[in-house]
């Protein structure tokens, strides 16, 4: 059986990469980057163990990493607002392509607050924000703390 599914392997591989590029295509009109992972033939007694597969292609998704240099956070317990601040909202609404993430950094940048906008933003509301340095007042993105996951960056 072996030796059968090795016999066109070769050709059936190239066929493949064929597809992988015509679906790279399609994605990348969609504006979404994408890339292609090498594909690799184990060799006449090579270990196939040392050849696994490590997916057709990759979808690259915007992500948008947010920092508070004031602020100390390290947890959800002790984040200085009654909720999660997530961006301006004109910055999120006026993109071509919307964030799959936000990660609101803290200070010292030892601590984040993931938001997936996928699993929370039926969550959202907005909410005038003051930016005390530049004394200016926007609409907000905000969540409730519950909404992310903290960690340790």
């Amino acid at each position: 059986m072996e030796e059968e599914y090795r016999k066109d392997f070769s050709k059936r591989l190239a066929n493949s990469q064929t597809a992988q590029i015509a679906v790279q295509g399609f994605i990348l009109k969609q504006k979404v980057p994408c890339s292609i992972n090498p594909n690799t033939m184990v060799p006449p007694g090579g270990d196939p163990n040392n050849y696994k597969d490590g997916g057709d292609l990759f979808m690259h998704f915007r992500t948008e990493v947010k920092h508070n240099p004031s602020t100390k956070w390290t947890c959800k317990s002790d984040y200085p607002y009654s909720d999660l601040l997530i961006c301006n909202c004109k910055s999120v609404d006026d993109q071509a392509i919307p964030p799959k993430y936000f990660f609101i950094v803290n200070g010292p940048m030892t601590h984040a607050a993931l938001v997936d906008v996928n699993k929370t933003q039926d969550r959202w509301f907005k909410k005038a924000i003051t930016d005390r340095r530049r004394n200016h007042t926007y609409d907000c993105y905000v969540t409730p703390l519950d909404s992310a996951k903290w960690m340790t960056l």
